[in-house]
């Protein structure tokens, strides 16, 4: 692997840990009622998301599908489905936000816990899957050896 190629992959570590501490931020803003600026925040941390995702299908993904097919534990089909995943429950995530703000009233509680359950259960695969991404897939990825993104 190249130092570029390293450094994109050191790049797609740094943005999940980066991804981790908006959505954290967001999280902080649900339970203190703050729903606009969540709502304004989740728009951006999911535009965020989207790009991270499609750069690793576009890129990563098939490059190790490439080189390791369906091994380590896990492979490109799982990854994908995975991503499918994550764009369903931020989507529905999102709605759900917007909806609430739209309405320029005070959260109530029942809609504070209501928003904080379905952003815990996104938070929950978004962790698995940057843990799996970040422990087999990014690891594996920096070991090929430089002129392996030349070959067909």
């Amino acid at each position: 692997m190249t130092d570029a190629e390293n450094h994109g992959l050191e790049r797609l570590s740094r943005d999940h840990r980066e991804m981790a501490e908006v959505y954290q931020r967001y999280l902080l803003l649900v339970a203190d009622r703050q729903i606009g600026e969540a709502d304004r925040l989740l728009d951006e941390f999911a535009d965020r998301m989207m790009r991270h995702l499609q750069e690793e299908e576009r890129f990563w993904v098939p490059l190790f599908e490439h080189h390791y097919g369906e091994s380590k534990g896990f492979g490109a089909k799982l990854i994908l489905e995975e991503h499918k995943v994550l764009e369903r429950l931020l989507g529905a995530l999102r709605f759900l936000v917007n909806t609430i703000a739209q309405r320029k009233r005070p959260l109530e509680a029942q809609q504070v816990l209501t928003v904080l359950e379905e952003s815990f259960r996104f938070r929950g695969v978004m962790s698995h899957h940057h843990s799996r991404e970040d422990n087999v897939m990014i690891p594996a990825l920096a070991a090929l050896p430089g002129e392996a993104l030349q070959e067909d």
